[in-house]
């Protein structure tokens, strides 16, 4: 990582618990996919007490010496008694092995951390499996364990400090993007709208696939008496007050696979300027009526990022597809894209498609078994040879209607 992209701060969160953030901006490709210009940052918390320390997950591989000197920040490394792993991927558990080595601590986590732990890093480590609901008490304070499956992966946990509230949510709650600020509500106008953008995108991206455990995990939590005041993700900012009840309700939105109403997205590929010509007819019908369309385009001058048509598709009632057949199949980009739209949002959301050909058609047929077997309402179909679309301006305007039934 670039010496100059470096940067972390350390912040007192209460009286005896810190924040350790990393804040990444030479990452481009969250796990080796997902575009993010904006950056990420690593969050880890230390809870501090007369009976020693707990750290609550690490940073990212790569980072242990700048873990290390934040750490020492706050603790002798050797008053370390206890790290909390709350889930096993690299850019939360990739400093355990070094802090294992040097501070020789307890491991918590879910029975699966332990094999996956020694698979990673090579790690010989005291390591104690907590059970769901399973408590400790340190220095007087209760911390209840609870295993949140599917947040992302089976083995994600979360602790709760039940004296102050505070529940430690690791990728549930996070968010993309590099702040000064720690908690979310120390943001206002277009910084806390970028921050929302940010959270919705890494939502989609990271947890879309598994939205259906949200809810499963959020009913758990509640049932259990968990009334957090104070969310503290491993990615972005913190939350508390307004933002904590606005996330927490858009988090039961997107774990219900709630669409915004009336948001039509558009997605289109081409490659000589023919496609262009048809997504031109629908955006002057949208524009005719008043309505808004969002239209992203992939084309041999632009290619925006695939992580935000993911974050735009995940919440969007109608999803336009406008492509072309080339080597006999589907565009490739646009398979590529159509599959990650199948698995990381919600089915049920309808779907028109618009294709175009050169000498025989199949990627209005192959889109179309593409979203229809994985649950996407499919409206219809249009397919023409390419340059003949204005002899089907008016089936192009139809198909788009279709989407309102």
């Amino acid at each position: 990582m670039d010496d100059n992209m470096m940067e972390y701060n350390v912040s007192k969160l209460t009286s005896n618990l810190y924040l350790l953030r990393f804040k990444d901006t030479s990452t481009k490709y969250f796990e080796g996919l997902w575009e993010i210009p904006e950056g990420i940052m690593y969050n880890s918390y230390v809870y501090t007490s007369n009976e020693g320390a707990i750290v609550f997950d690490t940073w990212k591989m790569g980072l242990g010496n700048e873990f290390l000197e934040a750490l020492r920040n706050i603790v002798d490394l050797r008053d370390v008694r206890y790290i909390v792993v709350h889930h096993m991927e690299p850019d939360h558990s990739g400093i355990l092995k070094t802090l294992v080595e040097k501070a020789d601590p307890i491991v918590l986590g879910h029975p699966l951390v332990k094999n996956m732990a020694e698979s990673f890093y090579s790690v010989s480590m005291k390591f104690r499996p907590v059970k769901d609901g399973e408590e400790i008490v340190f220095d007087d304070e209760k911390i209840i364990f609870y295993h949140t499956p599917w947040l992302h992966w089976p083995e994600t946990i979360m602790s709760y400090i039940t004296s102050w509230k505070i529940l430690l949510t690791c990728d549930a709650f996070g968010s993309y993007g590099v702040f000064k600020e720690v908690w979310a509500d120390e943001l206002s106008g277009e910084d806390y709208e970028r921050y929302l953008w940010y959270a919705k995108k890494y939502f989609a991206n990271v947890i879309g696939i598994h939205y259906e455990w949200v809810v499963k995990n959020l009913e758990k939590l509640v049932s259990r008496g968990v009334t957090p005041n104070l969310v503290l993700p491993s990615h972005g900012l913190l939350l508390r007050g307004d933002p904590l009840d606005y996330m927490y309700k858009k988090y039961k939105s997107w774990g219900h696979g709630e669409p915004e109403q009336g948001k039509t997205l558009l997605i289109y590929t081409s490659m000589y300027g023919f496609v262009e010509r048809t997504v031109k007819i629908i955006r002057e019908y949208f524009s005719g009526l008043n309505q808004d369309i969002d239209m992203i385009g992939f084309t041999d001058s632009n290619r925006p990022s695939i992580s935000d048509v993911i974050g735009k598709a995940f919440d969007a009632e109608n999803i336009i597809l406008v492509s072309a057949t080339y080597d006999a199949d589907l565009y490739p980009l646009m398979k590529h894209i159509a599959s990650l739209i199948t698995r990381k949002t919600p089915r049920g959301k309808k779907v028109a498609i618009i294709a175009q050909y050169g000498w025989g058609g199949k990627a209005g047929k192959i889109l179309e078994e593409m979203m229809s077997t994985q649950g996407f309402k499919v409206v219809g179909v249009v397919e023409f040879k390419a340059g003949e679309e204005e002899r089907y301006r008016d089936k192009i305007i139809g198909l788009i209607e279709s989407l309102k039934k």
